[in-house]
């Protein structure tokens, strides 16, 4: 479970922000099947404000499964949507399917991108790429032994 909480730090007259305090829960469900990585996730969004720049609820689920195919070469497909949101800036619902390959460089660095398949509803068909790097831990508490 990862609760999480966003300032109105943007601009809704700028088009930088929505002006609105937001709390959301995700719950994260991860599972290693073999060598393959399996996630589900739902998350629930509220908002304050009257809904005219941003729906006061919103929601989001993604199935995800990763894994190695050679060596460094892996392999990430997802299937994710948005149910529908009401009011003024209500957005019809939409799914995609993402996939595409990934590469470790190291045990730190990993490089992807791919391809996301609209499947129903607005969401554009996109490509992407990016780079996860892992800066370390954060030192909380002491190690058990």
């Amino acid at each position: 479970m990862a609760p999480s909480i966003k300032f109105p730090t943007g601009s809704p007259s700028r088009g930088t922000g929505t002006g609105t305090t937001d709390g959301e829960i995700l719950l994260i469900s991860s599972h290693t099947v073999g060598p393959a990585a399996v996630d589900a996730n739902v998350s629930y969004t509220r908002r304050s404000g009257d809904g005219s720049t941003a729906p006061r609820d919103a929601t989001l689920w993604a199935l995800a499964a990763g894994g190695p195919v050679m060596g460094s070469l892996g392999v990430a497909v997802e299937v994710f949507g948005f149910p529908g949101t009401s009011g003024p800036a209500g957005t019809a619902p939409t799914s995609a399917l993402l996939a595409g390959p990934t590469y470790q460089a190291r045990p730190w660095l990993f490089f992807d991108a791919g391809v996301i398949r609209r499947l129903s509803g607005p969401q554009p068909n996109a490509l992407y790429a990016g780079v996860t790097y892992n800066a370390g831990r954060l030192p909380i508490g002491r190690a058990m032994r």
